[in-house]
């Protein structure tokens, strides 16, 4: 969800995942004559071994991503299922998380919401990591 949702504070991440679904809708034009499937899945967190390269600016950051990881409420297992229903129904972007899907239905409807909600959890990171080192 990072190539959707541009969280604050994992700029590099974001920009990675942007290209990977930036490639993949390329690739879905480039190769549809020649009949070969392209899709683009973008779950949200889910347990994974993500923290083992995890850089981001404080360790507060890192203890955030894994509680997410740790909380999520579908498995990895959920996920590949939910891919392969996607992938034979033949839809391009796979969204396996609900709360996923309902946050991209909002960005495309109203993107500057979206965007005001993530400038304020930016707001709440700053103050709370100048509470912690300040």
């Amino acid at each position: 969800m990072a190539a959707l949702m541009q969280g604050p504070a994992m700029s590099n991440y974001n920009v990675a995942k942007a290209g990977v679904v930036a490639l993949s809708e390329s690739l879905l034009i480039e190769l549809a004559q020649q009949e070969v499937g392209v899709h683009v899945v973008c779950p949200s967190f889910f347990q994974t071994n993500l923290l083992d390269s995890f850089r981001g600016p404080t360790p507060a950051m890192k203890a955030q991503v894994g509680k997410l990881l740790e909380s999520s409420p579908i498995t990895a297992t959920d996920i590949a299922n939910y891919i392969y229903t996607q992938v034979a129904a033949g839809e391009f972007m796979i969204l396996p998380h609900e709360q996923g899907r309902m946050a991209w239905a909002i960005k495309q409807k109203n993107p500057q919401l979206l965007y005001n909600e993530m400038t304020v959890m930016a707001d709440k990171m700053r103050a709370k990591a100048k509470q912690t080192t300040g």
